[in-house]
């Protein structure tokens, strides 16, 4: 089979459903093709992030866990730093990739959830579409006249266009959210030091309701 579109943006996180929205206000045809079964699943962030930052963009206020007390610490020292108004905050990351799903479709972009990017298509030296593997296992091409690459560290067209190469370097964590009802949901703690986390750190993300993220990365070697 095979469709075109305007544009086609590979990835449905923050970077291409903000792209979509983008393209599809402004009137043109965009499809966003996303591998996973359900935008927003599974969680590759902690959340944390900036209030001024989401209120710019948008974000709607019960997306955000607004944090006024951060604690830094390291094996011998701690610093603890307290903001009128919060400035940092935690995302509900599922909530906010949905949000902003509905954001694009809204605006017009269509979204295809199972339909993962197996091969670039090249004309005369540039992408000129993708071909795709549906939920059921059929092959689809769709050319474009844009493809943006929004697949995150994964560089799916980039790497296969041969425009760039694989990351080397880069983080690689895990992160527990569990129901905690006695932690102090205003507060936020960083860990450092090679004992916790080599090249890295440690943190606890309260998220509201009770809840908090308490996770570990690295540097991937």
């Amino acid at each position: 089979m095979q469709e075109s579109r305007d544009v086609v943006v590979v990835g449905g996180g923050p970077a291409g459903l903000a792209a979509a929205e983008a393209v599809a206000s402004q009137g043109v045809g965009v499809l966003v093709l996303e591998r996973q079964s359900e935008i927003g699943y599974p969680i590759h962030t902690s959340g944390g992030s900036w209030m001024k930052e989401m209120q710019e963009l948008g974000v709607p206020a019960q997306l955000l866990h607004p944090i006024p007390q951060v604690f830094f610490l390291s094996p011998r020292q701690e610093v603890a730093l307290r903001y009128d108004p919060p400035v940092a905050c935690v995302l509900d990351v599922r909530g906010l990739y949905q949000h902003l799903a509905a954001r694009a479709i809204a605006a017009g972009a269509e979204l295809r959830l199972r339909h993962a990017v197996d091969q670039v298509l090249l004309e005369e030296g540039r992408v000129s579409g993708v071909t795709v593997r549906d939920a059921r296992g059929r092959r689809l091409t769709i050319r474009s006249r844009v493809t943006i690459d929004a697949s995150g560290m994964a560089r799916h067209i980039a790497v296969r266009a041969g425009l760039a190469g694989a990351f080397r370097r880069y983080g690689y964590g895990a992160e527990y959210d569990l129901y905690a009802p006695h932690y102090p949901q205003e507060e936020l703690y960083l860990l450092m030091g090679s004992k916790v986390a080599p090249s890295g750190y440690a943190w606890v993300f309260p998220r509201g309701q009770g809840r908090v993220r308490v996770g570990v990365g690295v540097i991937h070697p």
